[in-house]
C-alpha cells in the first residue's frame, strides 16, 4: 500500500468518484464516508489548506481512506489537532478499507500519520471498532462513547407496538385516535425538488441549528450550520441519497424525517415536527409509520446512530452497539507530554 495526503479542496473534489467507488468496494454501511457529505462539510467548516485526507492506494487504485482536517485546540495548551470530517456528536467517525485488510490499513495509516508534521493529537469521537490500537508508533487513549441504536424492522408496526412499554403503547394508540380525528395520517417519501425544499424549510424552522447550543469546536455560527444543513440535504436529494419523509395529518405537514440512503436500512439523520400538532404526537407517529414503510421497501432496520442512550431512541430500539472515542498521539516529545497529561486526567 502507498498513500498520499489530500490537503486541497479541489484535489478532493476531483478524487470524489474514485473515493466513493472505494467506499462501495469496502462493503461498509457508513454513509458519512461518502464524498457528498465530506465535501459539504469541508466547504462549510474547513479553511483552505487545513484539509488532511488520507488516501491509500494499491498500485493505482484507491482502496482505503481516513477523512481528517487540522484545527487548533481552543483551550490550553494550544496544540494542533487532527479532527474527523463530520459531526463528532452524531455520525460514525471511521476509516474504510477492503474487507479483511484492517491490519494492512492500520500499518499504512500509522506510517502515514508518523510522516505527517504539524499535529499533536488526533480525535476520533465515535467508532464501532478500536482499530487505532493496532497502529504502531502511536500512543492512544480511548473510552466508551455510549452506543449506537438500531430499530430492527421485522414485523408490522402494529405488532412492533406490542413489544414496547405499556405506557408507550397507550401513548401511540391515543395519538393514532387523534390523528384519525384530524383527518388521517399519511407518510410519503418526497423526491421532487419543490417538495424536498419544503421539508428542508420545515426542518430548519422546527428543529434546526438555531435551537442547538453553538458548536465551539467547529463553528459557533448558527447561520453557517443552517446553510450546511440545507446544502447537504439538497445535495443528497439530487444524488438520490436522501429519504425525505413527510408525515401529514389531514393533508397538513406535521412532521419530517430525513434518512441517508446508502446500503441496507433507513439511516436516520434529522427529525422535526410542528408543535401545533403536538396533541397527535407527530414525532411518535412518524416512526410508527416509518416501520411499515421500511417493511414495504425491504429495509431490514432503521439506524439511529449516536446517542443511543437517549430516551427517544431507547423507547424505540432493541439493538445497540457500543461506540468508542479515541485520542491518538504521535511519538513526539510535546505530544508525549500531552498524552501523559490526558492520561492523568482520565484516571484523575
Amino acid at each position: 500500500m502507498i498513500w498520499r495526503w489530500i490537503t486541497a479542496k479541489t484535489d478532493f473534489a476531483a478524487l470524489a468518484p474514485a473515493w466513493d467507488a472505494a467506499v462501495l468496494l469496502a462493503g461498509g454501511d457508513n454513509p458519512f464516508l461518502l464524498s457528498d457529505f465530506l465535501l459539504c462539510y469541508t466547504e462549510s467548516f474547513v479553511p483552505e489548506g487545513d484539509l488532511r485526507i488520507l488516501a491509500i492506494y494499491d498500485k493505482n487504485s484507491l482502496i482505503a481512506g481516513l477523512p481528517l482536517y487540522c484545527a487548533r485546540r481552543s483551550r490550553r495548551p494550544r496544540l494542533s489537532a487532527l479532527r474527523y470530517l463530520g459531526l463528532g456528536f452524531a455520525n460514525l467517525t471511521e476509516p474504510f478499507h477492503p474487507p479483511g485488510a484492517e491490519g494492512a490499513f492500520t500499518l499504512a495509516c500509522s506510517q502515514a500519520l508518523a510522516e505527517l508534521a504539524g499535529w499533536h493529537f488526533c480525535h476520533l469521537p465515535l467508532a464501532r471498532t478500536s482499530w487505532w490500537r493496532a497502529a504502531g508508533g502511536c500512543r492512544w487513549l480511548d473510552s466508551s462513547a455510549g452506543v449506537s441504536a438500531r430499530l430492527v424492522v421485522d414485523r408490522p408496526a402494529e405488532d412492533y407496538l406490542l413489544t414496547l412499554s405499556a405506557k408507550m403503547q397507550s401513548n401511540l394508540r391515543r395519538c393514532r385516535r387523534h390523528a384519525t380525528a384530524a383527518g388521517g395520517v399519511t407518510l410519503t417519501r418526497e423526491t421532487s425538488p419543490a417538495a424536498v425544499a419544503e421539508l428542508v424549510d420545515f426542518q430548519l424552522l422546527h428543529n434546526g441549528p438555531a435551537r442547538y447550543p453553538p458548536d465551539v469546536q467547529v463553528s459557533p455560527d448558527r447561520a453557517a450550520w443552517s446553510s450546511f444543513t440545507r446544502t447537504l440535504l439538497l445535495r443528497l436529494a439530487a444524488a438520490n441519497h436522501l429519504d425525505a419523509m413527510a408525515l401529514r395529518l389531514g393533508g397538513q405537514l406535521a412532521a419530517a424525517g430525513f434518512g441517508f440512503r446508502y446500503g441496507p436500512g433507513y439511516k436516520s439523520m434529522l427529525v422535526s415536527h410542528d408543535p401545533a400538532f403536538s396533541r397527535c404526537g407527530p414525532g411518535l407517529l412518524l416512526f410508527y409509520e416509518l416501520i411499515n414503510w421500511c417493511l414495504a421497501q425491504g429495509d431490514p432496520w432503521i439506524d439511529m446512530y449516536a446517542d443511543g442512550n437517549s430516551f427517544d431512541k431507547r423507547r424505540w430500539c432493541r439493538d445497540f452497539q457500543p461506540l468508542r472515542q479515541a485520542y491518538v498521539f504521535p511519538a513526539r516529545r510535546r505530544s508525549a507530554l500531552f498524552y501523559y497529561y490526558c492520561r492523568v486526567l482520565a484516571h484523575g
